[in-house]
């Protein structure tokens, strides 16, 4: 599930999983695990984010022309993302 927000230039985007007791995990439903998920952007979203919980830099990938983030990527070490926007490139 993902919830973001816009307001002048600044851009964050709060992403969490859902039903992660159906994964019967051992441990911390993180990476692999996420493997061929996606989370589509609105094509004016930034191109560039940081989570604010691990620093970890994310740039934003195309998949059919569409843009967006991969769920293996932004839940790389923890399953939860808070991106906020960056101007770097």
């Amino acid at each position: 599930m993902a919830f973001g927000r816009a307001f002048e230039r600044e851009t964050v985007i709060v992403v969490v999983p859902r039903f992660l007791a159906r994964l019967h995990l051992q441990g911390l439903p993180v990476g692999s695990v996420w493997a061929g998920t996606w989370l589509e952007l609105p094509v004016w979203a930034p191109r560039v984010y940081r989570n604010v919980l691990t620093g970890e830099r994310f740039e934003v990938a195309t998949l059919e022309g569409r843009p967006g983030l991969t769920l293996e990527a932004a839940f790389a070490t923890v399953p939860v993302a808070l991106l906020a926007a960056t101007d770097e490139r």
